[in-house]
């Protein structure tokens, strides 16, 4: 089993905060590990002060790290700090790229399955649309650390106060899955009511 393990997730504040508690739960799990996940500088503070110890977040302004060239950077940095496993929580061209630096380093690498051919058969129309349930994100991220023979558990935040509250992201980098402002005022009001 790996004992340094980089974890990487670049964009989509939503998605990496969704993958802190999997990270949470595999660091509680593995004292003996370290897990450092690489963000963007964006994502960093989305990490609390009731993070494990041995979970670390290096946040990186990816504008610094362009093209073929930068990612080598951005590779070469992370060979300093010695990682003797990489997971993949993206799987886009940029950590693409970087997973193939590590593989000729042979270092092992794990890669999530968003279910891409699952989502767009839903999607489809006629006879080829399937309708069946899909992996929640956080157990497609946990299935990646299980690939590196990480253990996860689930983790809960300790609680701040005794009131309940509801965070709400209304906006997404992609125009398709932003939900209609206007509907989202209605979910908003029924919500405040309860």
């Amino acid at each position: 089993m790996p004992k340094n393990i980089l974890v990487i997730r670049f964009s989509a504040l939503g998605d990496t905060a969704m993958l802190l508690p999997v990270l949470y739960g595999a660091a509680l799990e593995q004292p003996d590990c370290t897990f450092t996940l690489l963000t963007s500088h964006r994502n960093a503070e989305l990490v609390t002060n009731s993070a494990p110890s041995n979970l670390h977040i290096w946040g990186v302004n990816l504008k610094n790290y362009k093209g073929l060239i930068g990612l080598r950077r951005l590779h070469n940095e992370a060979l300093a700090k010695e990682f003797d496993a990489v997971a993949d929580m993206h799987d886009v061209l940029r950590t693409k790229i970087l997973r193939c630096f590590f593989k000729l380093r042979g270092i092992p690498v794990s890669v999530i399955d968003k279910g891409r051919r699952e989502k767009r058969m839903l999607c489809c129309q006629g006879k080829k649309k399937r309708l069946m349930p899909l992996l929640h994100t956080t157990e497609r991220y946990a299935n990646v650390l299980h690939q590196l023979q990480i253990k996860t558990a689930s983790w809960q935040p300790t609680p701040y106060t005794d009131k309940k509250g509801i965070g709400i992201a209304p906006f997404a980098k992609h125009q398709g899955k932003i939900y209609p402002l206007d509907k989202m005022e209605k979910v908003i009001a029924a919500l405040s009511e309860q």
